[in-house]
């Protein structure tokens, strides 16, 4: 019986021809949900996609309104109840935010050490 080899080719084709869990999240769902506060605007959210060095899926959110007093993103977890918000950011047009594909395949947002499983965003801004 041979044993086997954990540095050996074979855990490379195996990542080649059966991706990591962290890669399969679906894309990140925007502006699905909105809080119902009349002085609140929703704006778009431009996501981008990359791969980090793990190889487990990532997204930036960006979300900017040239008229924007004060903006946010409010998060959501995958039962639709908010997860609270990044900001408002004061005096600012623009928020940024980075999201990860966990070994689940579900999006994850992390804010002072804790790590919360997210369904979407949606991003908001005070005129």
């Amino acid at each position: 019986m041979q044993g086997l080899n954990a540095c050996g080719p074979f855990i490379s084709e195996f990542a080649e021809h059966y991706p990591a869990a962290c890669r399969n999240c679906k894309p990140f769902e925007t502006n699905v949900q909105k809080r119902n506060s009349f002085n609140l605007s929703v704006e778009n959210v431009i996501v981008s996609y990359g791969v980090n060095s793990d190889g487990c899926k990532f997204a930036t959110l960006q979300c900017s309104n040239p008229a924007a007093k004060d903006i946010l993103i409010e998060w959501y977890d995958p039962l639709g109840a908010s997860l609270g918000i990044t900001g408002p950011v004061k005096y600012t047009q623009k928020v940024i935010s980075l999201i990860t594909c966990n070994q689940n395949s579900e999006w994850t947002y992390s804010e002072n050490g804790k790590a919360e499983v997210i369904k979407s965003a949606t991003c908001e801004y005070v005129r």
